[in-house]
């Protein structure tokens, strides 16, 4: 049995692109210090740069990365490389005996804690993104001025207020380097100071994740997507 690979491999051949950025990173270096074969190496390569990681050009040896190291995220270089073909983070052994009673049930007995395995794995890479959402929901609500973390501010909002529209109101990206970059779009008690209620939630924000989590937070952007007026 095995280990799927092709995520931690993966990891290490951006991180040494990004060390050896003033040279050309070439798959035979990459596999001297992955310490694999370099079929291998190329392989990956044509992988990541399908998914927008790297970029080659014809003629020139080795690679790039695509984007500043700090924006890619281990989610990313996870889904990029794992394909349902290799999905699974464990293989069996080909040719258990059938005659023998463990070997004729040893896959059945494994498949389900298995499984289980791959599941923790994966969410152990989502877990952060729901916490730090969590964290960071709270600790803006508790900054005197916010009414809510919301893209809809209500009937009580500024008539005419366009309110933009994404997947939420909070929005987490986590990079390999463990920082945190969190967007926030709120809206605000009419009367308030709204640079101040701002920075007030920044502060308050990056000091509860940063003790939440190990995690420090690179940048808070917040959106303010309307006032809320008093009835």
């Amino acid at each position: 049995m095995r280990i799927n690979t092709r995520f931690p491999v993966a990891v290490h051949m951006l991180a040494l692109i990004e060390w050896n950025k003033t040279q050309p990173s070439t798959s035979d270096l990459m596999a001297l210090s992955v310490g694999t074969n370099p079929v291998v190496i190329r392989q990956l390569m044509s992988v990541l740069k399908r998914a927008g990681l790297i970029e080659t050009q014809n003629g020139v040896p080795g690679c790039h990365l695509a984007k500043p190291a700090e924006e890619i995220t281990l989610r990313e270089i996870y889904r990029a490389v794992q394909k349902q073909s290799d999905a699974p983070l464990f293989d069996f052994h080909a040719n258990p005996n059938l005659h023998c009673p463990v070997g004729r049930n040893i896959r059945e007995a494994l498949d389900a804690p298995l499984s289980d395995a791959q599941s923790a794995m994966e969410q152990a890479l989502e877990t952060y993104v729901s916490i730090i959402t969590s964290v960071a929901t709270s600790a803006a609500m508790q900054v005197k001025g916010v009414a809510s973390v919301s893209y809809d501010a209500g009937d009580d909002s500024k008539p005419g207020k366009k309110k933009k529209k994404k997947n939420s109101a909070v929005e987490v990206e986590l990079y390999s380097d463990k920082t945190a970059l969190i967007d926030i779009t709120v809206n605000i008690h009419y009367g308030f100071v709204i640079p101040e209620v701002v920075a007030q939630m920044q502060d308050k924000i990056k000091t509860e994740v940063e003790k939440a989590t190990f995690y420090k937070v690179k940048a808070i952007n917040v959106v303010v997507a309307g006032v809320v007026y008093a009835d």
